[in-house]
């Protein structure tokens, strides 16, 4: 740039005196026409992050932007928001590519009517569809997107005339989206609405997210989700992304604890929908419909609890209560002593509530597919294994991600049956889900070995739940892992005292949920213990768990609350509960969820035994 002003200014000095002065002009256009693409290449020099390329159908010479996008304080991405004609014509052919290969990820625009859409490029997600032999009406691309990462809780279990306490972490594999697509806009379309910029940070983020999720980084993906919703270019969007941040939520934190932590996040997603949808045009209709059915599937469990929610979701009764049933009886059979018997009453009551429950029928060709695969013995599961995958890496990641949850669940009658199918699809797939598959299966088989085992002796299921912590990071849990082995008897189990405040970071992160569930499992043995006699110390309990366990290091909500309620409500039968805790649980899930939740919990256990 700078040879290029001396050059012109030079050329133009020469010329007023008359002198040679058309070289040196040369010489000046040369230089600047150099300049452009300098320009234009400088983002994509340094680094390695994804790099997202939109090219604005406005054109505006001052519009152009390079923005970086940050997740816990870390640079994960650069947005490149192209409105001058130059950089178009660049970009139209096909320079940025050549300068950043695959870091480069367009998110193109289209039009339908009179309305203007982002598409999300979605590299992370399986597409499936189905044959073009099936109804028409069943004819569709399936899309999901999958999580594999860490998953941490807190639990306490009320099954064989006892309250259990119990710490998990390890390793999941679940479903964190779901869309099927059987005409109009595809669900990865951002309709712009507002500044175009908007729906593009917006569009970028939610991408990001749901890749850096499916590759198990939670922490980034909830960063991610969070900062998305500040761009949404519209309600409905807003939505998008608190389902989406509920569905990432329920996979990293469960149980008793965690497992409300959800639950707030779907009903600020019922709030944010049901202020959005009415009314709701033609543009919007698949993404509102698809919001709906994730929150009928979210709400379902806790349908009595919501009876507004209930009416306006048009919740079925008898899904609501089969609903509310399998998740009350899958909680008991957690704290079952005979594994073999858990499973076995896991299955029991799967089969019971299958046929009531409005999210889990076969009325599409893919949930007809599942069906058929569940139904299969091992050698003809064996070749359709073989059979998707000659069809190709992406046929044989649809079979596994299947199947695999049949695997999952451990008993030795399934992994008898599945395994070898499982074992040939996963070898089929391409990288890097192909050692994901593996590293999840040896896991599974990991746990179900030390469940066989029998709780008489715990030594191999602690030392299993340490090794995760320690592979995910979590000091302080691991060290609990550690002193529990290490107990002789539950006598000596050690107590942990509140050793130091939350860190300051938000409550997705490494640090928070390691202290968090180190802490929150020390303070509730604390007060199982100090708080079931006449103890000035019960009051101090429940004061730091107060203090401490309900907000994360940015105050967003009051983090866990509601599960911590109900967990005190089992361990203590009528907790000390002043109106603060009243009040936190109406900020986190709209209900006085505690004393509705205990009497769930005993009325569907004595329902399940007559």
């Amino acid at each position: 740039m700078l040879a290029s002003v001396v050059t012109a200014l030079t050329a133009t000095r020469r010329r007023h005196c008359h002198r040679l002065w058309l070289p040196w002009r040369i010489a000046s256009v040369t230089f600047a026409c150099g300049i452009v693409p300098c320009a234009v290449a400088v983002p994509f020099l340094f680094g390695s992050q994804p790099l997202y390329w939109c090219e604005s159908s406005n054109t505006d010479v001052a519009g152009t932007f390079f923005e970086p996008v940050f997740a816990n304080g870390n640079r994960i991405a650069t947005l490149c928001f192209i409105t001058d004609p130059v950089r178009k014509f660049l970009g139209r052919r096909r320079f940025p590519d050549w300068l950043a290969g695959a870091r480069l990820l367009r998110i193109p625009e289209f039009s339908e009517g009179q309305e203007q859409f982002y598409l999300m490029p979605l590299r992370a997600a399986l597409r499936k569809s189905a044959p073009s032999s099936s109804s028409s009406t069943d004819h569709a691309e399936l899309l999901e997107v999958v999580y594999q990462g860490l998953a941490a809780g807190v639990s306490v279990t009320e099954a064989e005339g006892s309250v259990l306490m119990g710490v998990s972490l390890g390793l999941t594999h679940g479903c964190l989206a779901v869309a099927l697509d059987r005409a109009g806009k595809p669900w990865e379309a951002v309709r712009i609405s507002g500044p175009e910029q908007d729906a593009f940070r917006y569009a970028a983020r939610l991408d990001l997210a749901l890749t850096v999720a499916d590759s198990g980084d939670y922490a980034s993906a909830m960063a991610l989700l969070e900062d998305a919703g500040l761009h949404a270019p519209g309600q409905l969007e807003k939505a998008r992304s608190l389902v989406l941040m509920a569905a990432l939520t329920s996979q990293i934190v469960g149980e008793s604890v965690g497992s409300l932590q959800a639950l707030s996040l779907y009903n600020d997603a019922y709030q944010t929908w049901s202020a959005a949808s009415a009314p709701v045009g033609p543009q919007d209709a698949e993404l509102a419909s698809w919001i709906k059915d994730q929150l009928v599937a979210a709400f379902e469990p806790y349908g009595t609890a919501y009876p507004q929610v209930a009416r306006t979701l048009s919740l079925d009764q008898r899904a609501v209560r089969s609903a509310e049933a399998y998740r009350t009886q899958t909680e008991t059979a957690k704290g079952f002593k005979s594994w073999p018997a858990a499973a076995a009453t896991l299955d029991a009551v799967r089969k019971r509530f299958r046929k009531f429950m409005t999210s889990d029928t076969a009325e599409t060709w893919f949930d007809a597919e599942r069906e058929r695969l569940a139904r299969l013995d091992a050698k003809t599961l064996l070749n359709e294994a073989q059979q998707a995958a000659a069809r190709g890496p992406e046929e044989a990641r649809w079979f596994t991600e299947t199947v695999s949850a049949a695997y999952g669940m451990g008993t030795a009658d399934e992994k008898q049956r599945v395994g070898p199918a499982l074992e040939r699809s996963a070898e089929a797939c391409g990288e890097p889900w192909r050692s994901r598959f593996r590293d999840y299966f040896e896991y599974v088989d990991l746990v179900s070995d030390s469940m066989r085992q029998g709780t008489e002796d715990t030594t191999a299921q602690l030392n299993l739940s340490r090794k995760a912590a320690e592979r995910f990071g979590f000091r302080k849990t691991a060290t609990i892992f550690k002193s529990m082995a290490g107990a002789t008897n539950s006598k000596d189990t050690p107590a942990f005292a509140l050793a130091e405040p939350p860190p300051a970071e938000a409550w997705w992160t490494r640090e928070y949920l390691d202290w968090f569930v180190a802490t929150t499992w020390s303070l509730l043995g604390r007060s199982q213990g100090v708080c079931d006699r006449a103890s000035s110390n019960c009051e101090e309990v429940l004061m730091s768990m107060q203090r401490y366990l309900c907000y994360d290091g940015s105050e967003r909500h009051r983090l866990f609350a509601p599960g911590i309620g109900v967990s005190l409500w089992m361990l203590l039968g009528q907790p000390r509960i002043d109106p603060w805790w009243d009040h936190a649980f109406y900020f986190g899930v709209g209900t006085h969820f505690a004393q509705w939740q205990s009497g769930l919990l005993r009325r569907m256990t004595v329902s399940a035994e007559q």
